[in-house]
């Protein structure tokens, strides 16, 4: 049987921290028009979430179908589908996406292998 370990809590928050940096910028598809827009806000929610908020103000389009959001380097950080209706809000809708760190343990993934010379617990 192999032993269980588990990541500090400091560490996850540091993971988190580290994903609430990350995320440079997102851009939203309407019709079949791309447009990029600034990152409103990040935090860590109160249940540990990282979330990240978009601002579609009145400027926005009306119809929203996608996102991407784009880290630090340019690169596709996360994406998704969406379906986002500005028409029936006054001032706009502010956006916020959730991602959720937390450990998981799979028995089946801790095993030990030691005529291979692997140790994977």
């Amino acid at each position: 049987m192999a032993n269980t370990w588990k990541l500090s809590d400091q560490l996850l928050s540091d993971i988190k921290e580290y994903l609430q940096n990350k995320v440079s910028y997102a851009r939203f598809k309407s019709g079949s028009t791309w447009t990029k827009i600034k990152i409103y806000q990040t935090s860590i929610l109160t249940d540990g979430r990282v979330g990240i908020y978009l601002l579609f103000d009145h400027e926005a389009p009306d119809q929203i179908s996608q996102i991407e959001f784009y880290d630090t380097a340019g690169k596709l950080f996360a994406s998704g589908t969406e379906n986002i209706n500005k028409e029936s809000f006054d001032e706009g809708v502010l956006f916020r996406f959730s991602i959720r760190v937390e450990q998981a343990f799979s028995p089946e993934a801790s095993t030990r292998s030691l005529s291979s010379g692997i140790y994977d617990d």
